[in-house]
């Protein structure tokens, strides 16, 4: 992708991931470079949120797990889906894999989740 104005948020969610956590900020980082990255600590009762602070991700942490995750994306599609999303002049893309059709109504309720609240930190190392 050539820099421009636009800014893309790659936010992941992740839940009891202390095994998988690293690499997977690492291919984010690799595949995406110029892209922001969130990790949504979803409540993990392991390892992962000290992971996450030693590899000095920004992080927003839930109280409890709110069931997203499960390796919804490779980092490796997303810039195609951005390049979609920016050829169209949206504001806002959202991935997701229980879409089917382009209609509002196969929106799962579970995004709602979203707004949620949670502490989002910076780490610095």
């Amino acid at each position: 992708m050539h820099p421009s104005t636009n800014r893309v948020l790659v936010p992941i969610p992740a839940y009891n991931e202390e095994a998988t956590i690293d690499e997977v900020v690492h291919r984010v980082r690799e595949s995406l470079p110029d892209f922001d990255l969130l990790v949504v600590n979803e409540g993990s009762r392991d390892a992962t949120g000290q992971i996450l602070q030693s590899l000095g991700a920004v992080t927003a942490t839930h109280l409890c797990n709110l069931g997203y995750g499960d390796g919804q994306h490779r980092p490796e599609q997303v810039q195609h889906v951005c390049k979609e999303g920016m050829n169209t002049e949206w504001d806002v893309l959202i991935g997701s894999r229980h879409v089917k059709t382009r209609s509002y109504s196969q929106i799962p309720c579970a995004l709602t989740g979203a707004c949620s609240p949670a502490s989002i930190s910076r780490s610095e190392v």
